[in-house]
Formats: C-alpha cells, sequence, structure tokens
C-alpha cells in the first residue's frame, strides 16, 4: 500500500481451513472431506485509510474472525460438549499428552474428567469463576475439562508473573478456589495461599475404576494400572 491512497477493505474467511482445498491432513485433493457441503463464512469490515498500520489491520481481521465466530455458534459448541462427542468417536485413540511421558487416550481423558467434575462439584463454592494453577500439562487439561463439567468458569492462572500481578488476577475475577497441586507448588517455589484446593486431595476418593486416575506428579496425571 506505499503511496498508494486508496481504502482497505478488510476481508476474512472463516471455516475455510478443513475443506478438501487446504492442505489439511498434509495433502491436496486426495482425502475425503469432513462434510458436503462446507460452510463458509466470509466477513467485511469498515473501509481502513491507506495509511493504516499493519498491527492495526492485523487486529481488525482478528475482530472479523471472532465475529464470525460468534455468527455460526451454536449451543452445542462448548468445550466439554465437543470433548465428549470427541471421546465417543475416538474412544481408544491417543488423546493427550505432556513432556513427561504422560499420555492418556479419549476414554481414559473422559472417565478422569467426569470423575474428578463429580468432586469438583462438591467442594467448590457457587461463585462459577475459579482459578487454576497448573503447568500446562495432562492434568491441566483434565482440570478444564472437568470445571466446565462441573458448570464452573475455569480461569488459568499464569504462575509466571510474580505474586502482586497473580494477587490482581484472583482479586479482579473475584475467585473464591483456585485448583492446584502441592508438588507443584514446591516446584514452582510458590505459597500456598487461602482458597486453594488440592488436586491431590479431591483425588484421593475417586475410585479407581470410576476415575482411572492414580496420582498427580508434578501436575500430570497418571492413568490407573
Amino acid at each position: 500500500m506505499q503511496d498508494i491512497d486508496v481504502p482497505v477493505i478488510p476481508v476474512h474467511l472463516d471455516r475455510v481451513w478443513g475443506s478438501i482445498f487446504t492442505f489439511k491432513s498434509g495433502r491436496f485433493f486426495w482425502k475425503w472431506p469432513e462434510r458436503l457441503l462446507w460452510p463458509v463464512t466470509v466477513s467485511f469490515g469498515p473501509a481502513l485509510p491507506a495509511t493504516t498500520t499493519a498491527g492495526k489491520r492485523g487486529k481488525r481481521f482478528l475482530e472479523l474472525g471472532s465475529e464470525a465466530v460468534v455468527h455460526r455458534r451454536t449451543p452445542r459448541d462448548l468445550l466439554h460438549l465437543r470433548f465428549i462427542a470427541a471421546a465417543r468417536r475416538h474412544w481408544g485413540e491417543m488423546c493427550i499428552a505432556d513432556s513427561t511421558g504422560i499420555a492418556l487416550s479419549y476414554g481414559k481423558a473422559l472417565a478422569g474428567s467426569l470423575a474428578l467434575a463429580r468432586r469438583l462439584r462438591a467442594a467448590l463454592p457457587e461463585p462459577s469463576l475459579v482459578g487454576l494453577l497448573l503447568p500446562a500439562s495432562v492434568a491441566g487439561a483434565l482440570a478444564n475439562i472437568a470445571l466446565l463439567m462441573a458448570g464452573k468458569v475455569s480461569v488459568n492462572l499464569n504462575f509466571t508473573i510474580g505474586p502482586e500481578a497473580l494477587d490482581h488476577s484472583v482479586r479482579q475475577c473475584r475467585m473464591q478456589a483456585i485448583i492446584t497441586s502441592r508438588q507443584f507448588l514446591a516446584k514452582a517455589k510458590l505459597a500456598e495461599r487461602p482458597g486453594m484446593i488440592f488436586i491431590e486431595d479431591l483425588l484421593k476418593s475417586l475410585s479407581r475404576p470410576a476415575g482411572r486416575v492414580r496420582s498427580f506428579s508434578g501436575g500430570c496425571c497418571r492413568p490407573a494400572s
């Protein structure tokens, strides 16, 4: 657009990735389409002046993408409902893994999250915003899904931002409970604080067949033997 004085019309294509004309699955054309016909949403934004910076243009594209998702959203488009549907289709396939070598199939991940959701529903207070202070791991993924299944909203806290910023996040969201792990707090050198619920305590009362979860080690979930 340098030295060209014409308006810029932002155009966003939603859900194009996944059609047979994209490189999804590492190939063009020679793959089965996931559905027929493939729905695509084309969104046009207000004209921007030619002097608009690339950063501001990119921000507008992201906004159009967000609006497109809201436009096509249905009551079934919730993370835990999508996860349950995926688990039923891919029961024995590998679902989640982390750097410690822990890996769970869809079936085991679903069983573990359902069992954990029952304990969270009984243990958590009424305000729906619940903090999660866990590393990016199998445990963190299961806890996020379980909280949604329990009718709560998870707020993943960044433990690297320092105690003052962490306190600000907790106050801003008015959290009365934070799900974490004693072993993780020790490794991250974080102090315990009021309102913390330790996932090790929640798992103690889970039966092995129902939860299919044995223990947490460093914030990671181990499948039952």
